[in-house]
C-alpha cells in the first residue's frame, strides 16, 4: 500500500503526503522514511498523524538526521507535520 500521495500545498503546487494514522509507532516513523528519502533536498512532506507516540518518535528521527521541522499543526481536526530534507 503506497501511503504518500500529492497534496495540495495552497501554493499551486504538489506536496506529498503520508498518512501514518492508525500505524504504530515504528511503522509510522518507516512510513515517513519511505516517503520522505527519495525527495530531494529541500523538498517537503506533509505527514498526518494521530498518536502522541508517533509524533514523539517522527520529531526525534527528524532531529537525529537533521532534517527541518517547517510546521506543526491542526487543520479540520487533522494533525498535520511538515519535514524537508
Amino acid at each position: 500500500m503506497d501511503l504518500a500521495s500529492p497534496a495540495d500545498d495552497g501554493g499551486g503546487g504538489n506536496l506529498k503526503e503520508v498518512d501514518v494514522r492508525g500505524l504504530q509507532c515504528t511503522q509510522a516513523v518507516m512510513a515517513m522514511m519511505r516517503a520522505l528519502m527519495p525527495l530531494p533536498a529541500g523538498e517537503e512532506l506533509q505527514v498526518c498523524w494521530e498518536a502522541e507516540d508517533s509524533k514523539r518518535d517522527i520529531l526525534t528521527v527528524i532531529r537525529r538526521r537533521n532534517y527541518t521541522l517547517i510546521s506543526d499543526s491542526e487543520e479540520d481536526g487533522r494533525k498535520l507535520l511538515v519535514v524537508s530534507k
